[in-house]
């Protein structure tokens, strides 16, 4: 054991170096892009229609033309409840909680986007 240790102590110098920095990343990157968003946007054909803040418990029905989607927020979490697109990609979505995700709906041109307050500038439910 003594000599596979002398002959590989550079190897495994590294190994331990490269282990203790995927260990440390793993870590500190959540804190940087991991992060929980306050608000989400909600957009309609790329302006913002809305803004609601994921700490309160709400349903909201966005009208789009004749048609519509319902967002609910639950536990800091967004989510399109139903919607009257024939797809439904946007109902499948699973809920959204970080900044920068989103869901997206294309034939009712509708984005949630997960963002801080800090960033947008709102602090409060623009319609």
């Amino acid at each position: 054991m003594r000599n596979f240790i002398r002959k590989y102590k550079k190897d495994i110098m590294i190994l331990t170096v490269l282990s203790a920095a995927a260990i440390a990343i793993y870590f500190i990157l959540p804190v940087f892009y991991g992060s929980g968003g306050d608000m989400a946007g909600v957009y309609v054909d790329g302006e913002l229609y809305a803004s609601y803040d994921l700490l309160y418990s709400q349903r909201y029905r966005i009208p789009v033309g004749d048609e519509y989607n319902e967002v609910l927020i639950e536990h800091g979490k967004i989510r399109v409840s139903s919607s009257s697109c024939r797809n439904q990609v946007c109902v499948n979505h699973a809920p959204i909680s970080k900044n920068g995700e989103s869901i997206i709906c294309l034939p009712h041109k509708l984005v949630i986007k997960i963002e801080n307050k800090k960033e947008t500038g709102l602090d409060g439910i623009a319609e």
